[in-house]
C-alpha cells in the first residue's frame, strides 16, 4: 500500500486516508502522531476564534436550506432510503460472515441443532431464528438480504417518526456510515441491535404507565447482539436507578399502572435475558475469542489506551495507530473531550446521563476485558449509545438535574449549547461522508468474489463437480451461493459453515491439500477435482496434473479472492472407471 507524504516545513507527516485500511468495511483513518497533533492544533485554533459568528457565515445557505425543506420529511426520506438500500443490498456481494448464519440454518437438522451451532458464534439467537423463518419461505440467500433490508428500513422509520432530532440531523444520521452502509447492506445481526435500541427509545415514554413495552424492547435487544445485550443491561440498570431515585416518577407510575404490570415486566425481561445468557455463554470447547477463558484480567497500558481510542473511532471513524503512543494519547484526548462535552449536555436529565455513562462505560470495559473489536461495525455501538442518550433526554420535563451553560476552553468561555451543536453536526457530517463514500464504493467494487465465482461455476456447468476449497473459514460465501457443501481439507470432510470449536479443524498447507486430493480421487468416483483457494497455488505434487481454471480477484476483501484449478491424477489408470 502506498503512503502519501506531506511536508510541513521540514517535518514529514505520513498518513493513509480512506483506502484499503478500511478493514471489514470500516472507514478507518490511520494517523501518525504529527498529523494528529496538527489536526488537534487546528481544531483548538478554530475553537479559540469567534465561534459564535459561524451562524452568520452560514446565512448564505439559508435559502438553499429552505428550498430543500420539502425533501427532508419522513414521507420523502424513508422511501428514498428504502429504495436506495434495496438497490444496494441486491447489488452487494455477501462475504463469509454474512453467509455463515444462512448456512448454519440451512444445514441444521433441527432448531436445537441450529441453536447449538449458534452457541459457538458469540451472538444471540434472534438473527438466526429470523433467518430460519424466511428460509422457510424462500430458499435463497437473497431472502436473508431482504430480511436485513426490512429491518434496517424499520429502524430508520422508527428514528424518523419518534426521535426528537431536527430534520437535518435526521438526514445526516440516516445516510451516515452505520445506518446507510455497515448496518444496512451487510447482512449481520448488528442491524437488530440498532432496531431494538431505537424501539426502546420510542417506547421509553410509556414507562410512566407501564414497563411492559420497555421490557419487551430490552429483552429483544439482549437477544440481538452481544454488544446490544450490554447496552440493554445498562438501560435496565438505569431504569432501576430511576425507580429508586425519582420518587415523583415512582408515585406517578404506581398511580397509573395496573397491579400486575411490574411483575409481568420482570417476567418478560427475565425470560428474554435468561435465553440470551444461555446462547451467549460459550460451550466448554469454544474457541471463539479465547472461549470461556478468553478474559483479559491483567493490566495492559497500551490495551487501555486502545480502548479509549474507540471513542474517537465511534464518533469520527478515525482509528489511531495503536503502535505509536503519541497517536493513542492525542486521539484519546480528542475522543474523551468529545464524550465529556456530550455528557455535560446530557447532565440536564439524570436518567439519560446515567444511561450514557453506564452504557459507554460497560461497553468500553468489555472491549478491554474480552473483545476489542476489529472495525467500525463493533465500536459503532458507542456512537449509537450517544444518539440514544440524546433521544432519551428529550423525554425530560421539569427543572434540570444539573445545568451547565458555559464551558471554558483555553481560558475562554463558550456556550455549551454552541459547542454541543457544532460537535454533533461534525460527528453526523463525518458519518455522512463515510456512509455515502462506502455505499457508492460497494456498488462499484465487489465486497467478495464469491458470487462471481459461483456464477462462473454454474454457467460453466461445474457446480456438480467435486470441489475442494480451502481455507474452510473463508469459503462460506461460496458454499452459500452454490447452495451445496464443499470438501474442506481442514475438516477432512464435507462442510459449509464455520464454527469456532476446539479440535474441529486441522492446520493444512497447500501440499497437504494436494495430498488429500490425491488420496480422495480413487474414492470419489471422478477423475478430476475443482480446487478453490484464496491465494495462488505455489506448489506441486508428484502424480498430479494441475491446470489453472479461472481466478477472481476483484474483491474488496483480499481474503475473499478466488483461484480455481483443475486437479487430475497423472496416472489415468488410477481414475475410477
Amino acid at each position: 500500500m502506498g503512503k502519501t507524504v506531506v511536508h510541513f516545513s521540514n517535518c514529514p507527516v505520513r498518513f493513509r486516508i480512506l483506502s484499503r485500511m478500511i478493514w471489514n468495511g470500516s472507514v478507518a483513518i490511520h494517523c501518525w502522531g504529527s498529523m494528529i497533533a496538527i489536526a488537534l492544533n487546528v481544531t483548538l485554533l478554530a475553537i479559540t476564534l469567534q465561534i459564535t459568528r459561524l451562524p452568520t457565515t452560514l446565512m448564505a445557505f439559508s435559502n438553499l436550506r429552505s428550498r430543500l425543506q420539502p425533501f427532508s420529511t419522513a414521507q420523502f426520506i424513508i422511501p428514498l432510503f428504502a429504495t436506495l438500500g434495496l438497490i444496494g443490498i441486491l447489488h452487494h456481494d455477501m462475504w463469509r460472515d454474512e453467509m455463515n448464519t444462512w448456512l448454519i440454518v440451512r444445514d441444521s437438522a433441527s432448531v436445537g441443532e441450529m441453536l447449538g451451532y449458534v452457541n459457538y458464534q458469540g451472538h444471540p439467537a434472534l438473527w438466526a431464528l429470523l433467518v430460519a423463518s424466511v428460509q422457510q419461505v424462500w430458499h435463497h440467500p437473497i431472502a436473508m438480504q431482504l430480511l436485513h433490508w426490512a429491518l434496517g428500513t424499520g429502524a430508520i422509520a422508527i428514528f424518523w417518526l419518534h426521535s426528537p432530532f431536527s430534520r437535518w440531523q435526521k438526514v445526516l444520521f440516516t445516510f451516515g456510515y452505520i445506518p446507510f452502509y455497515e448496518y444496512f447492506l451487510i447482512s449481520r445481526p448488528y442491524v437488530l441491535g440498532m432496531l431494538c435500541l431505537f424501539l426502546f427509545c420510542a417506547v421509553y415514554p410509556t414507562r410512566k404507565r407501564t414497563y411492559i413495552w420497555v421490557a419487551i424492547a430490552l429483552g429483544l435487544m439482549a437477544n440481538s447482539h452481544a454488544f446490544a445485550a450490554i447496552i440493554s443491561l445498562a438501560a435496565a440498570i438505569t431504569l432501576g436507578l430511576e425507580w429508586v431515585l425519582d420518587a415523583q416518577h415512582r408515585s406517578a407510575y404506581l398511580a397509573q399502572a395496573k397491579r400486575y404490570d411490574l411483575w409481568l415486566s420482570f417476567v418478560i425481561i427475565g425470560g428474554l435475558y435468561g435465553f440470551a445468557f444461555v446462547i451467549l455463554n460459550p460451550p466448554i470447547d469454544s474457541a471463539n475469542v479465547g472461549g470461556r477463558d478468553g478474559w483479559n484480567l491483567v493490566w495492559e497500558s497500551r490495551r487501555f489506551f486502545r480502548v479509549l481510542g474507540r471513542l474517537l473511532g465511534a464518533y469520527t471513524l478515525i482509528i489511531p495507530n495503536s503502535r505509536r503512543w503519541l497517536d493513542l494519547i492525542l486521539c484519546d484526548i480528542v475522543g474523551i473531550s468529545m464524550a465529556v462535552i456530550m455528557g455535560m449536555k446530557l447532565m440536564r436529565d439524570r436518567t439519560s446521563f446515567l444511561f450514557f455513562t453506564l452504557a459507554t462505560g460497560f461497553l468500553l470495559s468489555f472491549f478491554y476485558l474480552r473483545f476489542m473489536g476489529h472495525g467500525t461495525r463493533h465500536y459503532a455501538f458507542v456512537y449509537l449509545i450517544l444518539m440514544a442518550a440524546l433521544w432519551l433526554a428529550q423525554d425530560h420535563f421539569g427543572p434540570p438535574w444539573y445545568s451547565i451553560k458555559t464551558i471554558k476552553i483555553l481560558g475562554r468561555k463558550f456556550s455549551l449549547e454552541t459547542a454541543y451543536s457544532l460537535l454533533l453536526s461534525l460527528i453526523l457530517s463525518v458519518h455522512l461522508v463515510g456512509g455515502l463514500y462506502r455505499f457508492t464504493l460497494d456498488l462499484s467494487v465487489p465486497f467478495s468474489a464469491a458470487r462471481a465465482t459461483a456464477v462462473y461455476l454454474q454457467k460453466s456447468n461445474l457446480n456438480d463437480e467435486f470441489m475442494v476449497a480451502s481455507p474452510d473459514t473463508n469459503m462460506a460465501a461460496l458454499a452459500g451461493y452454490l447452495d451445496r457443501q464443499l470438501y474442506y481439507p481442514e475438516l477432512q470432510g464435507l462442510g459449509s459453515f464455520t464454527i469456532f470449536q476446539q479440535g474441529r479443524r486441522i492446520a493444512v498447507n497447500q501440499r497437504d491439500i494436494l495430498r488429500q486430493i490425491r488420496t480422495l480421487i480413487p474414492t470419489i468416483g471422478t477423475c478430476r477435482v475443482v480446487l478453490v483457494l484464496v491465494e495462488p497455488l505455489e506448489t506441486e505434487l508428484p502424480r498430479l496434473d494441475i491446470e489453472p481454471l479461472a481466478e477472481f480477484t476483484d474483491s474488496w476483501h483480499r481474503s475473499e479472492r478466488m483461484y480455481l484449478y483443475w486437479v487430475t491424477p497423472t496416472r489415468k489408470a488410477r481414475c475410477p472407471s
